[in-house]
């Protein structure tokens, strides 16, 4: 439900959803990576990765192209306009979280991530 309403306020904002926020991310830090180890690093589904890529492929973000070795794996290529861009969605996404967390205090935090923690942990185990 709060991802949700995050992805909500980024969109409003005329920024990008945070999956697609965190896919620029992760090619921002590898240059460049197949499409399965990007799903696998921000644990989404096909289905989920290949319609945000295409997104990020017609905004001009990505580059995707086959990997010789092996057809039937795509390669995807953060574009130069996508890195300096980025930074300015990593800078939106900051002043976001100040407005999300402005009431809660350094041990009101610690309490929420134990406890988010703790909720991890159980779905994990069921």
């Amino acid at each position: 439900m709060v991802n949700n309403q995050l992805n909500t306020n980024l969109d409003k904002k005329g920024k990008t959803n945070w999956t697609r926020c965190q896919i620029l991310r992760y090619l921002t830090d590898m240059s460049e990576c197949t499409q399965t180890s990007l799903q696998r690093a921000i644990n989404i589904d096909h289905a989920a990765i290949t319609r945000h890529l295409q997104i990020l492929e017609v905004n001009g973000d990505i580059f995707r192209k086959r990997n010789p070795d092996n057809l039937r794996e795509n390669i995807i290529q953060i574009t130069e306009q996508s890195l300096s861009t980025y930074n300015s969605y990593s800078i939106s996404h900051m002043d976001l979280y100040e407005e999300i967390f402005k009431e809660l205090d350094s041990k009101m935090l610690v309490t929420l991530l134990d406890n988010l923690k703790k909720l991890d942990n159980n779905l994990e185990s069921i």
